[in-house]
């Protein structure tokens, strides 16, 4: 039987949009209407809700929900006997996520869109909705089921998988809920292309798609020919984006193998103690072109010296003796009397004192380096003693920044022998430079 008054098709709900929202979505569908809430019309006349309020639609409605927090049941049965869904799609938690992914199958006109209207948008957020499974099924938590096994498919998702917008199909019918985020949007590109996808799947409700004006068949030849070159573009965007991506890709792969080298090699001037810290000390000399020997290797454990002993090739009555040490707090005064001992026995072994005697520490190592300070600040009188021995204090910090400036070709290796050899009381490598 004919129906009479039956409106043109897509026939779409408006609620909760803002006036100039309510206008773009007027101009698409041929027949609209704003709503304060579902109650106010028959939902079996009308095809298609767009909202940003919450709802509790009849199923055959198609839905764009935007930044809604409840989007409806689990269509996908959790397992073979099941048969009754208590289980909802909903905003479950939040995400922090600055990386993203967009899955390879989408659409390519719906890619695309995600890509020019949501990505931006959620780049710009220090917060996201994230998109889940709400309540139960038969008693069994949905909590941690994939949301493919749900046919819940991602239209965007961070890097932990957590999808952020997505569309899904309802319980029991053909109708689709596109679930996008509280963003700006461009609505009237939303519009087009869901009613786009819709009419491929059900082209009675959805008859034509929106502007057929614009469809290329239709447009004259200058029209053609720049939507020609927009699509020029956008391939030559897509070919550029996923280029950017391998190549950042690649760099961050590199960028992650040269943390791990400089993490086991002269980093550890500013995070290692004992052993390790000597060997990087060690390291950095040898490539200030120093020569050292570490003297744990020379005498007895029963009889410890300093741990290296420090020289320069073709001078060979030049030597220092050098004490390292590493800790979580503050460097140690008592260290200083350690190398005064340490000082006596290398007299009583050569028969003359050494040109310099080093105390380098990597004090409150677990802090950042910048916020150190210099080590034993409150020990000035203990300091200029040490420095009339000769003796010179030295941040491993002051180390690693020397290397750096150095590998980066800012400074020599002769450079920095001087500085380090002239140097008495606490090292200052600000000083030292300008003193070059």
């Amino acid at each position: 039987m004919p129906t009479f008054g039956e409106k043109p098709r897509p026939r779409a709900l408006l609620l909760g949009l803002t006036n100039e929202e309510n206008q773009t979505a007027a101009k698409l569908l041929p027949t609209c209407r704003t709503i304060n809430a579902l109650e106010e019309v028959e939902q079996h006349e009308w095809d298609l809700l767009i909202t940003r309020h919450e709802f509790f639609a009849k199923s055959h409605l198609f839905i764009i929900s935007i930044g809604c927090t409840d989007l409806g049941y689990v269509q996908h049965p959790i397992n073979e006997t099941a048969a009754i869904h208590t289980g909802t799609f909903g905003v479950t938690t939040h995400s922090r996520s600055t990386e993203f992914i967009i899955p390879d199958h989408l659409p390519r006109e719906l890619s695309l869109l995600i890509q020019r209207n949501l990505l931006p948008g959620l780049q710009s957020e220090t917060q996201h909705k994230v998109i889940g499974t709400r309540l139960s099924f038969n008693g069994r938590p949905l909590k941690g089921v994939p949301l493919d096994e749900l046919l819940f498919t991602p239209f965007i998702s961070s890097t932990k998988n957590e999808a952020l917008a997505g569309k899904f199909t309802r319980q029991g019918v053909e109708a689709e809920v596109w679930c996008l985020p509280p963003t700006k949007l461009d609505l009237s590109a939303w519009i087009s292309v869901a009613l786009k996808e819709w009419h491929k799947s059900n082209p009675r409700r959805f008859p034509t798609t929106p502007g057929w004006e614009h469809d290329e068949q239709w447009m004259n030849s200058q029209e053609k020919l720049l939507h020609e070159q927009i699509e020029t573009i956008s391939r030559e965007r897509e070919v550029a984006l996923r280029n950017f991506a391998t190549e950042e890709q690649i760099l961050r792969t590199q960028l992650n193998e040269e943390r791990q080298k400089a993490d086991a090699g002269e980093r550890r001037l500013l995070t290692a103690q004992d052993e390790e810290l000597v060997a990087a000390v060690k390291d950095a000399f040898a490539e200030f072109g120093f020569d050292t020997q570490n003297m744990d290797e020379v005498f007895p454990s029963n009889d410890r010296r300093e741990d290296l002993r420090i020289s320069l090739p073709g001078t060979p009555k030049w030597i220092a003796i050098c004490e390292v040490k590493g800790y979580f707090k503050g460097a140690k005064i008592s260290d200083l009397l350690k190398i005064s001992r340490f000082q006596k026995r290398f007299i009583m072994e050569t028969g003359a004192p050494p040109n310099q005697s080093l105390y380098i520490v990597n004090h409150y190592l677990q802090d950042p380096p910048s916020t150190r300070g210099a080590p034993l600040s409150n020990n000035a009188e203990e300091i200029k003693a040490f420095a009339e021995d000769d003796g010179v204090v030295i941040s491993t910090a002051d180390i690693y920044q020397l290397l750096t400036e150095f590998r980066s070709n800012q400074i020599t290796k002769e450079q920095i022998r001087s500085m380090i050899q002239q140097a008495r009381g606490v090292f200052s490598l600000k000083s030292s430079i300008n003193s070059l």
